[in-house]
């Protein structure tokens, strides 16, 4: 039983975190932008070492001039801005320093919303084992 309970909370989980993307993404605006930096990191995998950028823009809101970043960082050969590119950003004026580009609005979903709804179902299969059984 407790196996089945912890699938159903996962799916839940994961049918929250498509709800946010989707939320979030819903409620985005165009704006024209200035990339002016190109923020850089290292990651470690195994015995692999490589960056990872993205990049900083500046666009005028709905107010003033805001400063937001790409919301993940991207390997070098997937990086198609430099600084002082002008694009079309789509932020969300709740989250006002996290931009999206035109691509990221398709209907992608979330690796974390998979690995939810994956481990979801491994404990309802599991707990329906359990249940049948007895145990």
């Amino acid at each position: 039983m407790f196996f089945l309970v912890l699938g159903i909370i996962s799916e839940l989980a994961g049918a929250f975190v498509i709800y946010m993307r989707s939320d979030r993404i819903k409620n985005c605006k165009p704006y024209l932008a200035r990339v002016i930096n190109i923020e850089e990191r290292t990651v470690v995998r195994g015995h692999i070492i490589k960056k990872q950028f993205r990049p900083i823009v500046k666009y005028t809101g709905d107010a003033y001039e805001q400063r937001a970043h790409y919301h993940t960082f991207v390997d070098f050969y997937n990086l198609k801005h430099k600084v002082d590119d002008s694009l079309t950003v789509f932020v969300d004026s709740r989250i006002s320093n996290v931009f999206y580009l035109q691509q990221d609005l398709n209907g992608k979903v979330s690796l974390g919303a998979v690995l939810f709804f994956a481990v979801g179902v491994l404990f309802i299969i599991s707990g329906s084992i359990f249940v049948s059984r007895g145990l």
